[in-house]
């Protein structure tokens, strides 16, 4: 049975394991300024299966979530479930915190997918994702 459980950036325990996990699917580290004090995991039973992150925007009814991130070992079909688990409870607290709006940025395949299937739609094809660090 699964169970979601939230955690914040200090627990570094869990963003070791979600750094193993990301450089596993991409090669790269996960880096550190992606941590939120709203990160989600879903267990199955003692067994991580797969985690995201919510990333409130003060102000606004809009809220983000990204990094979706799943375990390696875990069979396809069991995170596909334990995802919409996943992407389910982090839409139970986005409404808890009044958010009216959820976004997110699906950079692969395996995002898009997940983001199709919950029920979210495109809002835009031609975006190109810019940032600078401060």
């Amino acid at each position: 049975m699964f169970r979601l459980v939230e955690f914040d950036k200090g627990n570094s325990s869990i963003h070791e394991l979600l750094s193993l996990w990301w450089k596993d699917k991409s090669d790269k580290e996960l880096s550190g300024l992606v941590r939120s004090e709203y990160g989600f995991m879903v267990y199955d039973d003692e067994r991580p299966i797969v985690s995201v992150f919510l990333y409130p925007v003060l102000g606004s009814a809009m809220a983000m979530i990204g990094f979706p991130i799943a375990n390696p070992l875990v069979f396809h079909e069991k995170r596909r479930e334990a995802l919409s688990f996943l992407v389910a409870g982090v839409e139970a607290k986005a409404k808890y915190l009044k958010y009216e709006l959820l976004v997110s940025y699906a950079g692969n395949k395996g995002a898009r997918e997940l983001w199709n299937r919950e029920n979210y739609k495109i809002a835009d094809k031609e975006v190109v994702q810019f940032y600078k660090r401060l």
